[in-house]
């Protein structure tokens, strides 16, 4: 699936989500490093996924109103 890809694949600063990004974002304290390193992450993986969740969204929504399981 094309939104795991982008996902798994995205960098930020070179760095790859495992296991350098999980590793910032679980073991640092300073603030400006986890700001960055989350901003980096969101725009790395946000804007090109958008599209695509939002499709996958709306397939979901889709089959869960063909059976019977909309939200009123």
């Amino acid at each position: 699936m094309k939104l795991k890809k982008i996902y798994s694949t995205a960098k930020v600063g070179g760095l790859d989500l495992e296991p350098n990004l999980t590793r910032i974002l679980a073991e640092t304290r300073d603030p400006d490093m986890l700001l960055a390193t989350w901003w980096g992450w969101h725009e790395a993986t946000g804007p090109p996924m958008k599209d695509l969740y939002e499709e996958f969204i709306s397939l979901l929504n889709t089959g869960a109103t063909d059976n019977g399981n909309a939200w009123s």
